[in-house]
């Protein structure tokens, strides 16, 4: 149990996802049914936190799946069962179809980036970047990370930061994460590493301990080293309700630190390891098979709440100004 353990730790560092194969059973739409259901009874970590009764889930959606069954009735149902969990890291991958939570929907965009782009002369994120800064006042970075993809951030990109930003007079750093859905732990964990001035503990993490429901390992704790030259003035993180997974992590990791301060909406949450399962037929599971922290080891699962709850407002949009930055801009430097 220790060996398995210590890997999931290292596969949180170096990514959030990764391939779990085990030997099939036959290809049947019931088997896949029932390997869909056992596997995350098994190792899914939020059912207490949802108040999800999975046995009572599996009552209810067992007798829609017959033997004879198509792919496409298997798919709906399977994919009904679900969205019982309220998870976006929750996925059914069959061929040319994704069926997943629709985790973001309803919620204030609180973000529009041709109205950021008028800060820096209609200047903003060129497709396919892992970010893009610039000054946004004589004293103040501005950095907008839109996920956490591969490749995403590398070290070339954080010693582009270091050299622009560290030997100049920058008081405050304001860091735009709004729309990053997350991606891979390594990459967020580069950001935070300019973000910090010494070894930080960012969080926690444990596992289901067996099968047994409700029962977990004890807490690791997950730890960043600071970049070399970090930053070393204030940081305002701009959050909004799709602020996912990694992204939600590393708000989590930021808040409460020294001359941190978080504006924006409360983040969509997640943030745990995610694993990917075959199943007999050929399609895919995703699911998360961890439990994330913050340092007071408050679960992060439901989302992040800002220390200053600030929506974009409809008027200052439409004369080309956004809400948060502007708040961000008026921090004391």
């Amino acid at each position: 149990m220790g060996k398995y353990l210590s890997v999931l730790l290292v596969l949180l560092l170096t990514g959030c996802e990764r391939l779990l194969i085990a030997p099939r059973p036959p290809a049947t739409s019931v088997s896949t049914f029932t390997t869909v259901w056992q596997t995350l009874n098994n190792q899914y970590p939020f059912f207490e936190l949802k108040g999800v009764d999975w046995k009572a889930v599996y009552n209810q959606y067992r007798p829609q799946v017959t033997g004879d069954a198509s792919d496409q009735t298997l798919a709906q149902t399977l994919a009904d069962m679900l969205r019982q969990l309220r998870d976006g890291h929750v996925k059914l991958l069959t061929p040319g179809t994704e069926y997943s939570y629709d985790w973001a929907r309803n919620v204030l965009p609180n973000f529009t980036p041709t109205t950021v782009a008028k800060y820096f002369n209609g200047q903003f994120l060129q497709s396919g970047k892992p970010l893009f800064h610039a000054l946004i006042a004589p004293d103040v970075a501005y950095i907008y990370c839109p996920n956490f993809q591969n490749p995403g951030l590398t070290d070339a990109h954080l010693t582009d930061l270091a050299n622009t930003y560290t030997n100049r007079r920058v008081t405050n750093v304001i860091v735009d994460l709004r729309d990053n859905t997350g991606g891979l732990y390594a990459n967020a964990n580069r950001l935070i590493s300019m973000l910090i001035s010494q070894k930080t503990v960012v969080g926690y993490e444990r596992y289901r301990a067996d099968t047994t429901p409700n029962r977990y390992t004890r807490w690791y704790s997950l730890r960043v080293l600071p970049h070399t030259s970090p930053f070393t003035g204030k940081i305002i993180v701009l959050t909004n309700r799709r602020v996912f997974s990694a992204a939600n992590y590393v708000v989590a990791a930021l808040k409460g630190l020294p001359g941190v301060t978080i504006i924006g909406d409360q983040t969509g949450g997640g943030g745990a390891s995610i694993h990917y399962t075959e199943l007999p037929n050929g399609w895919r599971l995703s699911f998360p098979v961890s439990q994330y922290a913050n340092r007071a080891y408050a679960l992060t699962e439901a989302g992040v709440m800002p220390d200053l709850r600030l929506d974009l407002l409809p008027e200052d949009n439409q004369r080309g100004k956004d809400t948060l930055l502007e708040a961000a801009l008026s921090r004391p430097r």
